[in-house]
């Protein structure tokens, strides 16, 4: 069986995937299984933001954590609290 699915959220594509297409301007950037293809760099170049990947404290599995650059969470800090 073969799924397709288009995903903006990127901590859902690791978990569910076995091959990612990563776009970018109507432009193929990579193509790979999930970790291949979502390299630290890539996600730091496309999209903006730093990836952590942890083991799972009980399972035997990884955990993506993605953050946003100090800038963006200073500014929405900013924002939560005039």
């Amino acid at each position: 069986m073969t799924v397709v699915a288009v995903l903006h959220d990127l901590s859902l594509v690791t978990p569910f995937a076995t091959r990612v297409a990563v776009m970018n301007a109507a432009r193929l950037q990579a193509l790979a299984g999930p970790r291949e293809a979502l390299t630290k760099q890539l996600i730091r170049e496309i999209f903006g933001v730093e990836v952590l990947r942890l083991r799972h404290p009980t399972e035997d599995r990884e955990l993506t954590v993605f953050e946003v650059p100090n800038r963006a969470s200073s500014d929405l800090t900013k924002e939560q609290h005039p």
